[in-house]
């Protein structure tokens, strides 16, 4: 299993974030293999919002990601950065 935490900065509004989250959450339950674990606002990041994932792998979320079928807006959804964690093998 993998933790992949994904960083974003959101220029929409509060409505539409809220939208977007629960697009992203509703995508992880139809996908195998990937678990949406939360929603966060991070104080000791540059980034305004992540979501956390565990998963298979990050293919696995890419996946889930796909099949929301709206493009990304990138006139609200402005960048973002992916951190992937993974445990090693003598910990497992």
């Amino acid at each position: 299993m993998e933790l992949i935490i994904f960083y974003f900065d959101w220029a929409g509004t509060v409505e539409e974030l809220d939208t977007f989250v629960t697009g992203w959450k509703g995508a992880a339950k139809k996908t195998e293999g990937v678990t949406f674990k939360s929603y966060w606002v991070p104080h000791t990041k540059k980034w305004h919002h992540a979501v956390i994932y565990e998963a298979e792998s990050y293919a696995k979320v890419r996946e889930s990601w796909r099949s929301i079928g709206a493009p990304r807006d990138y006139s609200k959804m402005t960048h973002g950065a992916i951190d992937l964690f993974v445990k090693p093998r003598r910990m497992e």
